[in-house]
């Protein structure tokens, strides 16, 4: 039991937060001032619309910031370019207007020359203070594709020449990478990340000593169907970000009598995919904090990859015939990513079937029942078809979107 306890120190948000209390306090004590630096792509969507948020705030708009420009992800962090891409544009422009920003439904193609320009204006946009505003105006220009905007800003601003640009987005990325991370459209912040638009809430909760809205920094709330669609879930039982959605949904299904389909596909690394371990810590630590924010246990972690989850999927054939599947894998995620039950084992994986109304003798005749893989590679062929290969994953048959992040477009 070592490992789940160890899980949980590791992921402790007490711990996490008394470590930023140490940081800020050393900086006050020093005079310093809190820095943010802000690691902006080129032509990542994320990064625009962080941009247009930053401007908008004046809690981050005054805070010094130095601002690093850096490449994409490589390919050990980024499998997929071309899915990952088209996954990205369509993202924003979903959940853009929700903030009040503007962004192309279709994006421009990619026009090397005007990228240039926007990344030479960006260095010399960069240098000194951020110019939050200013910053925001170039990126709107770039993604609407207006020439004599970009080129009005120049004579303005500066253009930076070609080697002061590759100088600043090699520095850049190196600086990312020393730091621990790997992606563009990031915040850190005194040894803490804060991934775009959508973790500013605890970034803001950092740095501020206000209460901070449940759904801040402030959007539009989705419109309300007349129908009430069904919900599909494609979800990885070893994917913390999954067993958080799987959370959130089922307060839905009791409380305003949703419906859920849970569709669930193998692990990352059961599909032959790696994720390098950089990843992984980050995904664990910001799993952490989100599940702290919607009050949902989490830590005490029993990793589910390979014999768990087989035996787990292989009773889900049978949870279905008796209409519990819903209630068979949501005490499965709980057991695994809070309590440390190891689902590998006899014991545990019978905890978890009785806990969930199933008989546990006729669910012991399903653990050798391959069919599971099956349905498991066709979910995720149906994922793939939606334009999306990460979980968790949501559809409605209307919309299609990657993230527990996004649940607010469903509700």
């Amino acid at each position: 039991m070592l490992r789940p306890y160890l899980a949980q120190l590791i992921t402790s948000q007490r711990l996490r937060r008394g470590f930023e209390v140490i940081r800020d306090s050393r900086s006050t004590l020093f005079h310093r001032d809190r820095i943010l630096e802000v690691f902006l792509g080129v032509d990542d969507p994320h990064s625009y619309l962080l941009i247009c948020v930053f401007a908008r705030q004046s809690e981050f708009a005054n805070l010094p910031a130095r601002i690093h420009l850096v490449r994409g992800p490589n390919a050990n962090y980024n499998p997929d370019p071309r899915l990952r891409d088209a996954w990205i544009r369509n993202d924003v422009s979903l959940i853009a207007p929700y903030y009040g920003v503007k962004f192309p439904q279709s994006p421009p193609a990619s026009n090397v020359e005007l990228k240039e320009t926007y990344a030479r204006l960006l260095v010399c946009l960069s240098m000194g203070r951020a110019n939050w505003p200013e910053i925001a105006a170039a990126g709107q220009a770039y993604w609407f594709a207006d020439h004599a905007k970009l080129e009005s800003m120049g004579r303005q601003h500066g253009i930076a020449d070609a080697r002061s640009m590759e100088n600043a987005l090699c520095n850049g990325t190196k600086r990312l990478r020393d730091l621990g991370h790997y992606q563009p459209g990031m915040i850190y912040c005194h040894g803490s990340w804060y991934w775009g638009v959508d973790r500013l809430w605890h970034l803001r909760k950092r740095i501020c000593s206000d209460e901070v809205e449940s759904h801040w920094p402030r959007r539009l709330s989705a419109t309300p169907r007349a129908d009430q669609p069904e919900i599909q879930l494609f979800f990885s039982g070893r994917s913390p970000y999954s067993y958080i959605a799987l959370q959130r949904l089922m307060q839905w299904h009791r409380e305003a009598k949703i419906v859920l389909r849970l569709r669930p596909v193998l692990p990352m690394l059961m599909r032959g995919l790696q994720v390098p371990a950089r990843k992984r810590w980050y995904i664990i630590g910001d799993a952490a904090r989100e599940a702290a924010r919607y009050g949902i246990p989490f830590g005490r972690i029993a990793d589910p990859l390979g014999r768990p989850i087989e035996r787990g999927y292989a009773i889900l054939n049978y949870a279905r015939s008796r209409g519990r599947v819903l209630e068979y894998m949501d005490r499965f995620m709980r057991a695994v990513w809070s309590e440390g039950v190891d689902a590998g084992s006899d014991k545990g994986l019978r905890l978890i079937v009785e806990e969930s109304g199933l008989d546990w003798i006729r669910a012991r005749q399903e653990l050798g029942n391959p069919d599971w893989r099956g349905w498991a590679d066709a979910n995720r062929r149906e994922m793939y078809k939606l334009g999306l290969w990460g979980v968790p994953s949501l559809y409605d048959g209307h919309t299609a979107a990657w993230g527990q992040d996004r649940l607010f477009l469903f509700n």
